[in-house]
């Protein structure tokens, strides 16, 4: 009995200092609109709620005198939404899609009836974004699990998008990826909400999530709020996984050996063998509801997401090709020097 109660310890420790974590994440969308009746009057008062259908989180809102509702802060997923109110009937609409930073406006209109009877819309939100003015592009998990790159950086497809100049690498000094002509340096990377860039050349860090952990991420070029700061140009916004109703997960392996490889030109023109080397990279991913057999269930509840990235490189020497000085040059002789072709002029300073 002690070492359970041990184990429950634990486990609502673990679950207390992921919780802030879990609320400080950035990346929210928003949801908001005008409820209706058949006749165009707005209903206030009206009881709605965003259920996510992967987790079953639920939140929920009034409409104002007007109308209006606002649910705010829904991470990215698929969500049902319900609205309610006395003397209509319920209203379900289902496979609204919400996107990392993305604002919806979904305008609801409910029958008069018995609150028993349940109205079921199917459609998909709005593609044109009225709330606001901001403009972007979302890179999907899809597109980061299928369209093959060799870096394995999941930021460097940022060039998918529209209005993105240069090679796509991370900002750092000498980078050229740059947003709607900004500078190379001015690009914000946000990581769950937290900034991933430095003090030093604005460069963004190496520890950013790695493909199988990242959800999706969005580049903000146009109309960006007063909540991003430090950028010129334009905002990557990235969110990455977390554990659902659903047990998930994977495992991979990345690997490179000479027997795949090519010879090197400069191994070639010097007359070497292809050097020996081998490359792994391997992990995997598990994620899924926190659940303590006769303890806790964590369905609709509590989740957890792990990930693991390994990699193991081996590499010989390869042939290089040096100069050393020449007898004459050890005694100070520089008449025989040449350097491409050319006989360089030697001044001494210390002469007349």
């Amino acid at each position: 009995m002690l070492a359970r109660s041990r184990c429950c310890v634990l486990w609502l420790g673990a679950v207390l200092l992921l919780a802030p974590a879990v609320y400080a994440q950035g990346g929210f969308g928003a949801i908001r609109g005008a409820i209706k009746d058949s006749s165009g009057a707005f209903v206030p008062g009206a009881k709605i709620a965003a259920v996510d259908v992967s987790t079953g989180t639920r939140n929920e809102a009034l409409t104002d005198p007007e109308g209006n509702y606002v649910l705010p802060r829904l991470k990215p997923s698929i969500y049902q939404i319900t609205a309610e109110a006395s003397g209509f009937k319920r209203l379900d609409r289902k496979g609204v899609e919400v996107r990392v930073s993305d604002n919806l406006t979904v305008d609801l209109v409910l029958e008069v009836g018995a609150l028993s009877e349940t109205v079921t819309v199917t459609g998909e939100a709005p593609l044109l974004r009225t709330a606001d003015a901001q403009m972007g592009e979302v890179i999907t998990n899809a597109m980061i699990a299928n369209i093959p790159q060799l870096s394995r950086d999941p930021l460097r497809l940022l060039v998918l998008s529209g209005n993105v100049q240069g090679g796509g690498g991370r900002a750092e000094p000498g980078s050229d990826t740059r947003i709607n002509g900004g500078r190379t340096v001015g690009l914000e990377y946000r990581v769950d909400g937290v900034t991933a860039g430095t003090g030093m050349g604005h460069k963004v860090v190496d520890t950013t999530p790695s493909m199988e952990t990242v959800a999706e991420f969005k580049v903000i070029t146009n109309g960006i709020s007063a909540e991003y700061g430090r950028l010129s140009g334009g905002a990557v916004e990235v969110v990455t996984k977390s554990g659902s109703n659903q047990w998930h997960g994977q495992l991979f392996e990345y690997f490179q050996n000479d027997h795949l490889n090519a010879n090197s030109w400069q191994q070639n023109s010097l007359g070497g063998k292809k050097v020996k080397f081998s490359q792994n990279i391997y992990g995997g991913t598990a994620g899924g509801p926190v659940s303590i057999p006769k303890v806790y269930q964590g369905q609709n509840k509590t989740f957890f997401f792990f990930n693991y990235e390994g990699m193991r490189r081996r590499q010989a020497g390869s042939l290089q090709q040096t100069s050393v000085p020449t007898e004459l040059e050890r005694k100070g002789d520089f008449s025989q020097t040449v350097f491409n072709g050319i006989s360089p002029t030697l001044f001494d300073q210390n002469g007349p």
